[in-house]
């Protein structure tokens, strides 16, 4: 879980921070208003995995996930040529 921690914050951007320095906004300023609403998804993601034993969650967590997306992946597949076809037709001068 650490690591997932670690890895998003290395992914945050710099630039708020810096002009949030710029600004002359302290260090926990900058941690409470732009650092810690970035990582929010991610801390409610890594906390899980801290409560449970082992992380032993995440194999029930991926299941849902796999069947939560297979009818989304069917159904785009079958709309996908009606889709198309409406996202181009506007486009076309005509």
């Amino acid at each position: 879980m650490t690591l997932i921690l670690l890895a998003g914050l290395r992914a945050l951007p710099i630039g708020p921070v810096e002009v949030a320095q710029i600004d002359g906004v302290s260090g926990l300023q900058v941690f409470y208003y732009i650092t810690l609403p970035l990582i929010k998804p991610l801390i409610f993601v890594a906390i899980p995995g801290l409560i449970t034993t082992r992380g032993t969650y995440w194999g029930q967590i991926a299941a849902a996930d796999t069947i939560i997306t297979i009818p989304i992946l069917i159904f785009s597949l079958v709309v996908q040529k009606h889709l198309v076809r409406g996202l181009t037709f506007g486009a076309i001068d005509g």
